[in-house]
């Protein structure tokens, strides 16, 4: 408020030393129109893609994820391995649809998802080789996909799918 509230007055300030000269008051207006359009394209660079492009790099693609987990098709047997500094599995649910659920399952606990029926769906940061090897190693007739992220390469993750 207090910037919008300066710019007016100092804009005040421009137009009302142009004088009451109608040459005047219409070079001073043109001027106006030409700052206001400068900031207006200023403004819309900055917010819709410097700060669109630098927020992409900054998150994880949690709506990618929710895409490969409707594809799979049933929430009840799609998980996220936890990874240090990785996406929260609280987001890939609701881009699916289902907000409220917490996909995460820990690298110890994999084995116990032998005993659920159907097919499986993992998600694994793309560094977690060893939580592979365990999923590899539980079901050996699984797939593994890398997925190419839409954002950038960093953000690229392994889909391991079990019939």
């Amino acid at each position: 408020v207090a910037v919008v509230l300066v710019s007016g007055r100092a804009l005040e300030g421009l137009l009302a030393g142009f004088g009451a000269d109608a040459k005047r008051v219409s070079i001073a207006y043109i001027l106006t129109a030409v700052l206001l359009s400068a900031s207006a394209w200023q403004n819309y660079e900055l917010v819709f893609r410097k700060f669109d492009a630098n927020y992409r790099m900054a998150v994880w693609n949690s709506s990618e994820m929710g895409a490969v987990i409707q594809e799979h098709g049933n929430l009840e047997t799609a998980w996220i391995v936890p990874y240090w500094q990785w996406v929260d599995t609280r987001l890939p649910p609701f881009w699916a649809g289902l907000p409220g659920r917490d996909i995460a399952i820990y690298r110890e606990k994999l084995p116990a998802t032998t005993l659920v029926d159907g097919p499986k769906l993992f998600m694994v940061a793309i560094q977690d080789t060893d939580t592979l090897a365990v999923l590899q190693a539980l079901y050996p007739d699984g797939t593994l996909t890398h997925y190419i992220s839409l954002v950038d390469q960093y953000h690229d993750f392994w889909v391991f799918s079990v019939p």
